[in-house]
């Protein structure tokens, strides 16, 4: 296939992730507005400790054999691992709820949120959801069904904050709307993907032989043994935040950052990870081929160096105003814990697109080591300044550089293996 050709179908595909995520995207912006009118400060603190525990626990479910369906060179092989992870995530999660259930902060110190029942009920079947539609996600992406990613993804987001926005005008400010929308967001995103990936229509996924699940088991044993343990860590340092902050600080507070983060995360989830998904699957098929990964990484690297650079800077002299006209005056703070998080941010955004390329090159090894230094860095950064009774913008300053000289290494990493340096 010729080079031009090759580029037009790269580009086309990211645009069609993109174009999905951006418009769920778009109907998330549009109805945040309004979920900060429904929702105080300290609603959105509690939900985001909510959501941190799950986004700790959705990547771990399928103890991370879901990002090796797109390896195997035979369609047959993947769907095995793609078995695979779904049996696993629901063993995950029926021993997570049986430990939960019965669990009284001894064993496992939760946050005060999970003391009741329900809430640990839903947290654990929205577990189950995530994980799955994680899984679908990679065999869509496989199958190169980009279409059918991007109408989860405007399913997923537009239930969710729909469900939310209904569930605040008539419940009023209460978290039980803001975690049901949650859970109902993915059982609309999963049925989105189950019904169009018709490439498993009549192909049986939890009843099927042992044999090659076991075998698959043991092929990519490496995604357990390296990338569990390194997730678990990336987890802590993504989405433990709150969880930490919450430790120190009341949870409107809590809920400034998690509207920062999320802001700020938006890019990344926008077009960072649309083009790692396409950018994985290029790199996949370059590698089986024998062909280098240097010159595609690098042309990623540099463009995202560039937007990454003009959307720092709208927010570190923009921030306070943009979040008080879209969100409303009490969430002027968030604003300016937004400016606080850009250095943070404009490496992570960077970092969101190549990612993969530690996978794809099977280091999970070096990618376990740069988890290791930037969740030891994370938790360093927030609880050394809490325990020394710093105040909320000391805290984060100090967070938000330690986190930028992280993701430093991090890319430097990925440059090294990838050979750019």
């Amino acid at each position: 296939m010729d080079e031009p050709l090759i580029k037009r179908s790269f580009s086309f595909n990211v645009l069609t992730l993109a174009g999905g995520t951006a418009f769920a995207q778009a109907i998330g912006l549009l109805v945040v507005p309004l979920l900060t009118r429904l929702y105080t400060p300290s609603d959105f603190g509690f939900y985001a400790q909510y959501t941190a525990f799950f986004n700790l626990l959705v990547p771990l479910a399928h103890f991370q054999y879901a990002l090796a369906i797109m390896l195997p060179k035979e369609d047959s092989e993947a769907l095995e691992v793609f078995r695979l992870s779904l049996r696993l995530a629901v063993f995950f999660v029926v021993v997570l709820f049986t430990i939960l259930i019965f669990n009284d902060n001894s064993l496992i110190p939760l946050p005060e949120i999970f003391d009741k029942h329900w809430l640990l009920t839903l947290v654990s079947l929205a577990v189950v959801l995530g994980s799955t539609v994680l899984s679908f996600n990679e065999w869509s992406n496989r199958m190169k069904n980009y279409f059918i990613m991007s109408a989860s993804r405007v399913s997923q987001v537009g239930g969710m904050v729909i469900s939310q926005s209904v569930a605040g005008l008539i419940w009023g400010s209460t978290l039980p709307g803001l975690v049901a929308g949650h859970f109902l967001g993915y059982v609309f995103g999963l049925g989105v993907m189950v019904k169009g990936n018709k490439t498993l229509k009549g192909k049986p996924l939890f009843f099927s032989p042992v044999k090659p699940l076991i075998n698959s088991l043991v092929r990519y044993k490496r995604f357990p043994l390296y990338n569990s343990w390194g997730t678990l860590l990336e987890g802590i340092s993504s989405f433990g935040v709150p969880l930490m902050l919450a430790m120190y600080f009341q949870s409107d507070m809590v809920g400034n950052y998690a509207l920062a983060h999320t802001a700020l995360s938006a890019p990344i989830m926008l077009i960072g990870h649309s083009i790692s998904q396409v950018l994985y699957q290029r790199m996949s098929e370059n590698i089986k081929n024998g062909l280098d990964i240097k010159d595609m990484v690098f042309a990623v690297l540099f463009r995202q160096f560039l937007l990454s650079l003009l959307i720092a800077l709208v927010i570190y002299f923009f921030g306070p105003a943009l979040f008080r006209f879209f969100f409303g005056d009490q969430w002027s703070s968030a604003g300016h814990f937004a400016q606080i998080l850009v250095p943070s941010m404009f490496f992570q955004f960077i970092i969101s697109a190549i990612s993969n390329v530690l996978l794809v090159k099977e280091r999970q090894d070096l990618l376990l080591l740069a988890q290791i230094i930037r969740a030891i860095i994370t938790i360093v950064s927030i609880l050394a300044p809490g325990m020394m009774g710093l105040d909320e913008i000391d805290l984060l300053i100090v967070f938000s550089v330690s986190r930028a000289l992280s993701n430093m290494v991090y890319l430097a990493i990925i440059c090294k293996v990838a050979r750019i340096l």
